[in-house]
């Protein structure tokens, strides 16, 4: 079994060091050396088998999307670098791994079920700032709905357009529409990552926006804004005009502190997760405050850190990634606290 989770090259690695090792013990003045050979040669493979063996704990988890049947969960597994494929039971499906995934953070899934993972990493070796923004590549990555790799759409440095993408979603056209945290703004991209059109800029008044960190095209072809730095949530029109703040700053019922993330149910409620306040708010379709939510099982103390969140349509519950906790809570459609869990089934 440990043999057969180690590719050709390192087996062939391993094999030297065992030759080398039965060498030395024949050898009875080199008897040292090879025990020194066999001992390294069964650390390294000791190590390596650790490293690939599967572990289902969830390790800084930031987000979470439902295929359109909802009979598909897609957790992006931020520390463990990795998007896990459940079942609605959190039965593992598959695993989607990729040598570059390095710093991810928005997820999506595209029209076709496409999965779309943000993710930022950098090119070669660098000791200093400029040379780490010179050879940052920021990228959306594109799998199938099982996991396959597609395509990779990349910007890199300097050069831009997009310098620190962080929301992602795709546009029923088959576009994209980015947040960018740096530049402040959002674009709107085609299909091959051309810019179409732009809008935002960084500041504190009402229509600005600072650290944007989702964006979700609504029905009418108008952008609801997660300005999180800002603390509000905002509306722009379809041609990117400010059109009103939805959701003011605060730390009162009906407001918002830091949000991070938000999604819909079929009624059109919306739901938003806040890292300021700790919780989920919860507003009607004219952004009216319902309630908010919060595990039942926390105390005054218990830190949280809410990030992606999804509305499963066939049996209204609602899944919230805590990243510091390393769990996904879920919520009954009544906005009762049912559960926390914090590692994929594997039987």
């Amino acid at each position: 079994m440990i043999i057969a989770i180690f590719n050709a090259k390192t087996w062939f690695i391993l094999n030297c060091i065992y030759q080398l090792g039965r060498c030395g013990l024949k050898k009875k003045w080199l008897w040292l050396a090879g025990v020194t050979f066999l001992l390294v040669g069964l650390f390294i493979a000791w190590h390596l088998y650790q490293r690939n063996k599967f572990n289902p704990d969830f390790d800084g988890p930031t987000q979470i999307a439902l295929s359109k049947t909802c009979d598909r969960i897609y957790i992006f597994d931020s520390k463990n670098k990795r998007i896990l494929i459940t079942d609605q039971d959190f039965k593992l499906i598959n695993v989607v791994t990729h040598p570059m995934i390095t710093l991810g953070w928005g997820m999506a899934l595209g029209k076709d079920g496409d999965i779309i993972l943000v993710n930022v990493r950098t090119e070669g070796m660098s000791t200093n700032y400029d040379e780490r923004r010179a050879s940052r590549i920021s990228e959306l990555l594109i799998f199938n709905s099982d996991g396959n790799f597609k395509r990779n759409i990349s910007w890199k440095g300097d050069k831009g357009p997009i310098f620190y993408p962080q929301g992602v979603q795709q546009t029923p056209d088959g576009g994209f529409l980015v947040t960018d945290t740096q530049l402040n703004c959002i674009f709107k991209l085609d299909d091959s990552g051309k810019v179409i059109s732009s809008f935002g800029k960084h500041g504190r008044q009402p229509g600005m926006l600072y650290n944007p960190s989702e964006v979700y095209l609504t029905f009418d072809g108008g952008y609801v804004v997660c300005d999180c730095y800002n603390s509000r949530i905002q509306k722009f029109s379809a041609n990117g005009e400010f059109q009103k703040v939805l959701i003011e700053k605060g730390e009162k019922e009906g407001f918002v502190s830091f949000p991070q993330n938000f999604t819909f149910d079929d009624k059109g409620n919306f739901y938003c997760t806040e890292s300021g306040n700790m919780r989920i708010s919860v507003f009607d379709r004219d952004f009216k405050f319902i309630r908010d939510l919060r595990p039942g099982n926390a105390s005054e103390t218990d830190i949280f850190d809410f990030n992606g969140i999804e509305f499963n349509a066939a049996d209204g519950k609602l899944y919230v990634v805590d990243s510091y906790n390393s769990s996904i809570h879920l919520f009954d459609s009544t906005g009762k606290w049912l559960e926390a869990v914090s590692a994929v089934k594997t039987n």
